[in-house]
């Protein structure tokens, strides 16, 4: 079994303790479940949230665009995908294409059950390469549940 998860999500109820400790439990079990980060955010924020909530080792994969912070405090962003390396996707951002990554990830490794937690529009493309038996879970409060 694999979980796919948006950092945002995480970051939005990182205040409810229940999650974070579903997480620390499911990759406690025998055989463990995979949780792998594909995310829109960047690296600084999602391993800003993965610290802060011991959960940095729970996660096999994280595909996002990296950051850094530079001499003078900046944070800098550089796209996961560069412009040589454009998608084509109408629902994506240029700078990440989820639904190509979840495909690839998908074509290299093959798993029982999927389930994919998404909260918004970047969530749609991915959500589109999942097979009739996987399971798809948005937030309540956002926008991929308003367009399925």
């Amino acid at each position: 079994m694999i979980f796919f998860l948006d950092a945002k999500l995480i970051f939005t109820h990182v205040k409810d303790e229940n999650i974070v400790a579903t997480i620390k439990s499911l990759v406690r079990k025998s055989p463990p479940i995979e949780f792998k980060i594909l995310s829109d955010a960047n690296t600084e924020y999602i391993e800003l949230i993965n610290v802060a909530n011991e959960i940095s080792s729970c996660f096999t994969e994280t595909i996002t665009n990296y950051a850094h912070w530079d001499e003078q405090g900046r944070l800098n962003i550089k796209p996961y995908q560069s412009e040589n390396e454009l998608h084509h996707c109408q629902y994506c951002p240029v700078n990440l294409c989820k639904g190509k990554e979840l495909k690839n990830m998908l074509s290299r490794k093959k798993f029982d059950h999927v389930i994919y937690v998404g909260d918004g529009y970047g969530d749609y493309c991915p959500c589109l390469h999942l097979q009739r038996y996987h399971n798809i879970f948005s937030d309540n409060y956002f926008r991929l549940r308003c367009i399925f």
